[in-house]
């Protein structure tokens, strides 16, 4: 589903973000963490399962579901949330889920995802 919506134009993280949409509201239930890089950009999903991010302080960021180590600057990203990192930049946006409830705002501006908005 991801790569047919990459195929059709879509950027890394509308793509992630419909995907999760579609699958979550036909099946309520799913777990759906998903990671794509087309190795200068890392993109996420939570969705039901715990996801984390580490950002270096030479650049880069580390995605895992888990901290592997003690690192006290590991940050956990609220479920329901799209990560995309660069090697400066990591940008959290709150995805709504397919009945229409906004996971909770993480700032003024993050913005929301859903695959009920049109393609621009």
């Amino acid at each position: 589903l991801v790569l047919a919506r990459l195929r059709a134009g879509d950027d890394e993280g509308r793509a992630m973000a419909e995907t999760v949409l579609e699958v979550a509201a036909a099946a309520p239930a799913s777990r759906l963490n998903l990671l794509l890089t087309n190795g200068s950009t890392v993109t996420a999903t939570t969705w039901g399962d715990t996801l984390w991010y580490l950002s270096r302080p030479d650049g880069g960021t580390v995605v895992a579901s888990e901290p592997y180590d003690d690192d006290p600057h590991w940050q956990e990203v609220p479920d329901r949330t799209l990560l995309a990192a660069s090697r400066t930049d990591v940008r959290l946006t709150p995805l709504k889920d397919p009945g229409g409830t906004a996971a909770p705002a993480l700032g003024p501006t993050d913005a929301f995802v859903s695959a009920k908005e049109p393609r621009t």
